[in-house]
């Protein structure tokens, strides 16, 4: 199990994106507005976050769909599907 002083190091390597990931890729809101996400511990901002709407609701359930609908990922690991996950 890591330390705290090691998971606070670890924290300096995230990179929190202001982006939503719709459809296999980064996009900003359509908007292309943010709202920021603060750390209740710290009270100091984490990231701006994409503030989606309706709009980027409707993109993201069209693109599950047709995810889903392709039946491809029926045949993938769950191991496997680590590879596809964004870092």
């Amino acid at each position: 199990m890591k330390t705290k002083a090691e998971w606070q190091e670890l924290s300096k390597t995230i990179v929190l994106r202001n982006l939503a990931y719709i459809g296999g890729r980064f996009q900003p809101a359509s908007s292309g507005e943010t709202f920021p996400s603060i750390n209740p511990a710290t009270e100091k901002l984490l990231a701006d976050v994409a503030s989606c709407d309706e709009a980027d609701v409707d993109l993201a359930v069209a693109a599950a769909k047709k995810s889903f609908m392709s039946r491809s990922w029926s045949r993938v690991t769950g191991l496997n599907c680590l590879g596809y996950m964004p870092s």
